[in-house]
């Protein structure tokens, strides 16, 4: 149990501490990776997802504006950087294995950065106001650093 700022306890979800894990399961595993039976993650509790969920839906809005000759160039890969970054969080909080889950968290690391690569081409190219890709690109940084802190961190204290 922890304090919330307004003074009430909350309950944290936090991953399996490694004496604490449950019994290893291999059955029907090829790979020989130990898997554990963990409870599932509910992903859209996570603050590190919220923020993702959240940039993805700001990146929508802010290639509306671009020009139809980059639907399918620039705004679309802006899109898909952006909306992989929350669904590699989700994805990895559905494996059952923490090197699954440690692979997943890479992958969306790996878009947030082409995120910001794509958002400073996109205001280099005329696209975006000068001020619009660093603010967004802060917020990618933010979901990265997110994505791997403590795990106290990651969990939205309602």
């Amino acid at each position: 149990m922890a304090e919330s700022s307004d003074g009430s306890s909350v309950q944290l979800a936090v991953w399996q501490h490694a004496k604490s894990r449950p019994q290893a399961d291999n059955s029907g595993d090829l790979t020989g990776e130990k898997r554990y039976r963990t409870p599932v993650r509910d992903y859209r509790n996570l603050i590190a997802w919220q923020r993702a969920h959240a940039l993805a839906l700001e990146v929508y809005r802010l290639t509306v504006s671009f020009p139809a000759s980059e639907r399918l160039g620039m705004s679309s890969q802006l899109r898909r950087a952006a909306a992989s970054i929350g669904a590699h969080k989700a994805e990895g909080c559905g494996r059952a294995s923490r090197p699954d889950l440690n692979r997943f968290l890479s992958i969306a690391s790996g878009s947030a950065s082409e995120l910001q690569n794509h958002l400073e081409l996109s205001r280099d190219l005329g696209y975006l106001p000068d001020d619009a890709p660093d603010e967004v690109s802060r917020k990618a940084h933010e979901v990265k650093r997110l994505l791997y802190g403590p795990v106290s961190s990651q969990t939205n204290i309602e």
